[in-house]
């Protein structure tokens, strides 16, 4: 039985406000419909069984009243409700004016102007309560006019009562007029805050889910980073204990040590930033061979450290390749490149190419140097064999000039740094 009822009064109309309307005329024109059906029928049995009631007229009526049911109900059925809601009050409103003129003034005839205003305002707006208020008003007087120009409406002083009929007639339809407009534009007002909060819930629904799916994706991307990270310092002890070590173990461990430390700078930049996929990377590398610089003792008014980079954002995973480059090269500035000297400078750079395709990692110091023959792809050192296995993994390439000082130029894709 509800699907029956949802089906006869559902609309094709999609905004909420205006469907509801359209599904309340949709009950009220299938409600009146079936009180006309009842008293039609109950007419006919009583026409049939006693005596004829039914006469021209009142058939008119019926016919009328029938077809302006059907037809504003169908009408509305096709998204058009407003419409609908006109020929449905139009045509009742002037068949009440019919059967007033032919039926004689009564109450139940004056409802139905009323009702017509506050439907109008209700299910239309507030602009469409007055025009049917003015509607009934001079349907309402033209025929009692004409009732008191045929001197069918029988009283002692027909003009004292014509102008207290129309005195109350229009007061009451005017004030049913107002109320019906002010109580439309707050039922509108409240539906346009409902539909305006459903919405900013609905919002913030969508950002909720989206907010926890891109939390459990980080989660992953977390775990999977650490898991990672504990890898690569896993291989990194692998290697170094796989070398033959001519320093001290406390030299040993404090370069494993700077390693592990450049790779958790990175996570403590992550947890710090509102971005926690990129890296800023010139920030990075400032905090980076400060730490370097500390552990190696190194007095910054003998051995002054340069950097400079460009604005470039990095993903986790390259700033971490990155960072150890520059760790194992600059490190290597540190502790050999001015032994026998009393000051020194060592420079870190990285800008984009200028077609934006590539990225360029510089590191020079002005030191002893290195062996102009030098290939760093067959070296026994530990951290030059880190460097170019890291290079090769972010696809680049690097350079050696050792030329008044050691200077190392590093290639890489950029679109590879980012991610891409």
């Amino acid at each position: 039985m509800n699907k029956i009822i949802e089906k006869l009064t559902d609309s094709p109309i999609k905004d909420p406000y205006k469907a509801q309307q359209a599904r309340i005329f949709h009950i009220m024109v299938l409600s009146f419909g079936a009180i006309l059906l009842t008293g039609i029928i109950a007419l006919l049995i009583h026409n049939t069984i006693h005596h004829p009631t039914l006469n021209d007229i009142s058939l008119q009526v019926i016919a009328i009243v029938s077809l302006t049911v059907l037809s504003s109900y169908f009408i509305s059925r096709k998204g058009h409700h407003h419409l609908g809601i006109y020929i449905f009050l139009i045509g009742i409103t002037a068949m009440t004016s019919y059967a007033m003129y032919n039926r004689g003034l009564s109450f139940t005839l004056l409802l139905v102007y009323a009702i017509s205003v506050v439907t109008a305002g209700l299910l239309v707006g507030p602009k469409s309560s007055f025009v049917f208020a003015l509607l009934s008003i001079i349907s309402y007087l033209a025929t009692f006019n004409q009732l008191s120009s045929e001197n069918r409406i029988i009283h002692p002083d027909i003009p004292d009562m014509l102008a207290f009929n129309t005195v109350a007639f229009v007061s009451s339809v005017l004030v049913l007029a107002i109320l019906t407009s002010l109580i439309s534009l707050g039922v509108k007002q409240r539906v346009n805050e409902l539909q305006r909060s459903n919405k900013q819930r609905a919002k913030a629904v969508r950002e909720t889910k989206r907010a926890l799916k891109e939390k459990d994706i980080l989660l992953r991307e977390i775990h999977h980073r650490v898991k990672n990270n504990l890898q690569v310092i896993s291989s990194l002890l692998s290697l170094q204990s796989g070398q033959h070590v001519g320093g001290s173990p406390y030299e040993v461990l404090q370069d494993t040590q700077n390693r592990v430390k450049s790779m958790s700078l990175i996570h403590e930049k992550l947890y710090m930033a509102s971005d926690i996929s990129h890296i800023d990377f010139d920030d990075y590398l400032k905090v980076l061979v400060d730490h370097m610089a500390m552990s190696y003792m190194i007095n910054p008014d003998s051995v002054k450290i340069d950097v400079n980079v460009d604005d470039i954002v990095l993903d986790v995973d390259t700033a971490i390749s990155c960072g150890l480059v520059v760790n194992e090269l600059v490190s290597n500035s540190m502790k050999y490149a001015f032994k026998d000297q009393a000051e020194g400078k060592i420079s870190i750079s990285m800008e984009l190419e200028e077609s934006g395709n590539f990225m360029i990692l510089t590191i020079e110091d002005n030191g002893i140097g290195m062996p102009a023959s030098l290939d760093i792809k067959n070296l026994d050192s530990l951290g030059l064999q880190l460097v170019d296995t890291l290079v090769c993994e972010m696809r680049g390439n690097a350079r050696l000039i050792s030329k008044e000082g050691t200077k190392f130029i590093i290639t890489i894709p950029y679109s590879v740094s980012r991610g891409d």
